[in-house]
């Protein structure tokens, strides 16, 4: 008797259809309206993670205290970030010995810590010199030895890119022109071994633009690129020249992104077209 007396709540299968119907209806009319929107979201995202990378780009190699190298390729459309591997270490222990090396303090009683001596540098540019006077004899040593110690990171700077590019040149000379090949050759073989390494962090890992969604253009100091590898150098102060990429969808649409060198921040500024 009791068990005659409960209900039973639940649908039937007639109830369901008639449901999944209509949903599917809705659906199917939602579709043409919200399609753009998906793909706009698509879009704008791909151009604002360009935007963050580049934040975090620049963020690594002033942690770093370091030069890097960020490269776009067109034929593949993936981004990804490099770090050049020192000089060998004979030719940085040379370095050492003829510029700073553990006699340096001895000699000229200057600190052998590149960060030491570039706060008595700036505490010497602060420093007022009296009108047509002249420098401490101390003070024209520390920015002397500054200046020296600056130049010989410029250098150092210099041989690892140019390492760097005689090791992607040995990569490719296979494919390379005649000409180039035969000028690979004649590089320093110290230098080839200076293959760039990638860097792979939560925020800077490599990254391929959605199938959608394709860089038509970058502009690197005002000098255009549209195929091959673009690359942009970052130093730990920042960035020299302004890096812009244009990210356009399959109607046409762009996103441009902007880094900028100026303000070291990045943006992110729609198109109708280009």
């Amino acid at each position: 008797m009791l068990r005659a007396g409960i209900r039973r709540a639940g649908f039937t299968l007639i109830e369901l259809l008639v449901v999944i119907a209509i949903m599917a209806g809705v659906i199917a009319m939602a579709s043409p309206r919200l399609l753009p929107v998906l793909i706009h979201s698509t879009h704008e995202g791909a151009a604002r993670h360009l935007a963050n990378y580049g934040t975090a780009a620049i963020a690594q190699a002033a942690f770093d205290k370091e030069a890097l190298t960020f490269r776009f390729d067109f034929d593949t459309q993936e981004y990804w970030l490099e770090r050049i591997p020192e000089p060998p270490e004979d030719e940085e222990d040379e370095a050492k010995n003829t510029k700073y090396g553990d006699d340096t303090k001895e000699k000229n009683n200057l600190p052998k810590d590149n960060a030491e001596l570039e706060a008595m540098a700036q505490k010497e540019l602060e420093r007022e010199v009296p009108q047509g006077g002249k420098r401490s004899e101390d003070g024209v040593k520390v920015l002397d030895e500054q200046s020296k110690r600056m130049l010989d990171a410029s250098n150092k700077r210099a041989r690892r890119y140019t390492g760097a590019q005689a090791a992607r040149v040995k990569q490719d000379e296979d494919a390379l022109p005649p000409s180039q090949r035969e000028r690979s050759k004649k590089v320093d073989p110290a230098a080839k071994k200076m293959e760039p390494k990638e860097i792979h962090t939560d925020l800077l890992g490599r990254t391929r633009l959605p199938e959608e969604i394709t860089l038509v253009l970058a502009s690197v100091g005002g000098q255009e690129f549209d195929e091959k590898i673009v690359e942009v150098e970052l130093t730990p102060a920042g960035l020299d020249v302004e890096a812009k990429f244009w990210l356009m969808n399959a109607e046409g649409d762009t996103f441009v992104v902007t880094w900028d060198p100026a303000t070291g921040q990045t943006r992110v500024d729609e198109e109708s077209s280009r």
